[in-house]
């Protein structure tokens, strides 16, 4: 079985505040989130999957639950490659929430601490910044500056290659070469 990630722009997550109705339907609030979810997002109605998950009470902010819209084309495009490697996909998720539940594993968290914590994710296109109060993920943001542009820009700087560029940033700083 396997979990496969999808990364903007082809998944949004979308802060909402919701109501808080007592002796509310869940299923008219998720009906509900959903039509508020379709209005933010950016793919066109009907090409997108949509969830939300709620967030825990803050004195601060407003916001209740995070909403997420995947493009269905690419959620389709990511079980037909895992069809194709004979694997089972038993789930599709953001990016941002998979690194988040990676960092609480790491960091063996305890849901009644009520930590804020942080997973920095800088990638090869992207780098992705997802802030956490214990398990779950509260705020993500996605950078267009990754490693490769990092890498072009050094390279760039110090008028060598990128192979060049890329071997002197891990020689001092990102990894070490192997």
């Amino acid at each position: 079985a396997t979990v496969s990630g999808l990364s903007a722009p082809d998944v949004e997550l979308h802060a909402m505040e919701l109501p808080q109705i007592p002796n509310a339907d869940p299923e008219d609030l998720r009906r509900a989130a959903h039509h508020e979810i379709e209005r933010l997002m950016s793919f066109e109605l009907g090409k997108a999957e949509t969830d939300l998950w709620p967030i825990p009470p803050s004195k601060i902010a407003r916001t209740t639950a995070i909403g997420v819209a995947a493009d269905k084309a690419s959620v389709n495009r990511l079980t037909s490659v895992c069809d194709q490697a004979g694997l089972d996909c038993i789930q599709i998720d953001a990016t941002a929430c998979a690194l988040a539940r990676f960092g609480w594993i790491l960091r063996q968290g305890d849901d009644q601490t009520g930590d804020v914590w942080g997973v920095l994710d800088l990638g090869d296109r992207r780098s992705r910044l997802i802030i956490c109060i214990d398990s779950h993920p509260v705020l993500a943001r996605s950078f267009e500056y990754g490693g490769r542009v990092w890498t072009s820009r050094l390279a760039e700087s110090l008028g060598v290659s990128t192979q060049t560029a890329e071997r002197h940033k891990r020689d001092h700083g990102i990894m070490p070469v192997s």
